[in-house]
């Protein structure tokens, strides 16, 4: 099933992001239950590179796993995210 991920910065989290973007890149090429369809940053604005959050579509077995996905998220676990959003997607266009 497909699951959408949307997570929402912390303000000024910017920097902390930054920080552990490297540790993140590692974690999301790991596979396991989850495996990522689509993903990038939410972005503040047409002119401006400063991310406000992410975005994610995931493939995984239950809402469940992306839950487990989200909490060991190296963002997540740094406090990265204000909050989150999990729901599974029925594709019908595209």
């Amino acid at each position: 099933m497909i699951y959408v991920r949307i997570c929402y910065d912390n303000p000024g989290a910017f920097d902390l992001r930054l920080k552990h973007r490297e540790e993140r890149q590692e974690f999301l090429k790991k596979e396991g239950q989850v495996r990522i369809v689509q993903a990038g940053p939410l972005c503040a604005g047409d002119d401006n590179g400063t991310y406000v959050g992410t975005l994610m579509l995931v493939d995984a077995p239950s809402r469940e796993a992306v839950v487990a996905f989200h909490d060991d998220d190296p963002f997540t676990r740094v406090g990265v995210f204000e909050r989150h959003f999990i729901t599974r997607y029925d594709k019908h266009i595209g």
